[in-house]
């Protein structure tokens, strides 16, 4: 199948939160363990006895190095958000965006590097913890707890390829779905202001 083909990098110029649910010591334990790879999150019931903290907690995806990644799925899941709220406003009035969003547009990578700000270090290093408060419902009403999350400076960036098959969603309406992240971010917290970014959109020949 022919594509239209895109080079995007992303340049964050707010803090960004990990969202995985899973921590370092489950994840280390787990791929010796099976041999299988859990960089992209464990399931609580994956691992015995996990703490109720670490449940809390969230964690950048890694790759085999150590490097935190940004995945295919949030990528697209940014794309499917910003689609939702643009429906029928960006270049040429597209409508049912998102799901033409959602079935011609491709992220090439599984998994992309997420490059830390030159000041942060690599890998694990430099990446701090942010302690922040998320409502929970329970059957006796509504209670705030203590979370906690991978957090990584402003000036992290990531580039990675799209694949668009040809329709509506056009290099214009690409470029409208990417400025939204200045208004909304990333990743965990976005409503918050996290994650915000800006962008190169480049069309390959």
């Amino acid at each position: 199948m022919d594509t239209t083909n895109y080079h995007v990098r992303v340049d964050f110029v707010r803090p960004l939160l990990g969202t995985c649910p899973a921590n370092d010591a489950a994840i280390k334990y787990l791929t010796e363990l099976t041999g299988k790879d859990y960089s992209r999150g464990v399931r609580n019931d994956d691992v015995e006895d996990f703490a109720e903290d670490d449940e809390r907690a969230t964690y950048f995806a890694r790759d085999a190095q150590g490097h935190p990644v940004i995945l295919d799925r949030q990528i697209n899941g940014f794309l499917r958000e910003a689609a939702k709220v643009l429906n029928g406003k960006v270049t040429g009035h597209v409508k049912n965006l998102r799901s033409k969003v959602e079935n011609t547009v491709f992220v090439a990578q599984e998994a992309t590097k997420l490059h830390l700000p030159t000041n942060q270090g690599d890998g694990y290093d430099g990446i701090q913890m942010f302690s922040h408060f998320i409502r929970r419902y329970t059957p006796f009403g509504s209670r705030m707890v203590v979370a906690q999350s991978e957090m990584i400076q402003a000036g992290a960036w990531f580039d990675c390829d799209l694949m668009v098959v040809p329709g509506d969603i056009t290099e214009a309406v690409l470029s409208d779905l990417f400025d939204y992240g200045w208004f909304k971010g990333m990743l965990q917290w976005r409503n918050g202001g996290y994650g915000k970014f800006r962008y190169k959109l480049t069309k390959e020949k």
